[in-house]
């Protein structure tokens, strides 16, 4: 794709689809440089995950994105793309992200009436119930009226082990 800004000490490449040019083809023709570090912005087919995970396999630290929905089904992904099972070997962490909307610390309340079978559905414990506030925004100028302001990084990491390689 075409290269957004520049950054210091970061060599990048555009793709010129319109030259037959793809992101698997400029990652083949990285096998052979000495790169500490290899980004690729997306693994989207099939042909850009072998070839991503090529340079996995040969020592490269390749970091990507990819679609899914979270870290273990970011595995499954791949698989559905093509990869061979035990090219999973090169993989070492997965991390899924999301963001969520913070609750706006002007208008923020303590919401006392949430029936405990409602946060059950959502995930908590019996035990857990009553050890914490759950917090509700009314809506303020700060946050033109949503009772939200911003948003905050969900983050799951998934440490690739023997255990799970070999599942």
């Amino acid at each position: 794709e075409p290269v957004e800004s520049d950054l210091p000490g970061v060599n990048q490449v555009p793709i010129h689809r319109a030259r037959g040019e793809s992101a698997a083809a400029v990652l083949r023709s990285l096998y052979h440089v000495d790169a500490d570090v290899v980004l690729v912005s997306e693994i989207g087919d099939a042909e850009t995950a072998r070839a991503a995970f090529g340079l996995a396999e040969r020592g490269y630290l390749v970091l990507s994105t990819l679609p899914a929905t979270d870290a273990p089904s970011a595995v499954v992904r791949l698989v559905q793309a093509g990869l061979a099972p035990y090219q999973m070997g090169a993989l070492n962490v997965v991390e899924a992200q999301r963001l969520v909307r913070r609750i706006c610390v002007r208008c923020k309340f303590e919401e006392e009436d949430v029936p405990s079978k409602t946060l059950i559905d959502i995930g908590f414990t019996p035990q857990q119930i009553g050890s914490f506030q759950v917090m509700k925004g009314k809506g303020c100028a700060l946050c033109n009226g949503t009772g939200y302001k911003a948003q905050v990084g969900l983050f799951e990491v998934m440490e690739v082990t023997e255990g799970l390689r070999y599942l």
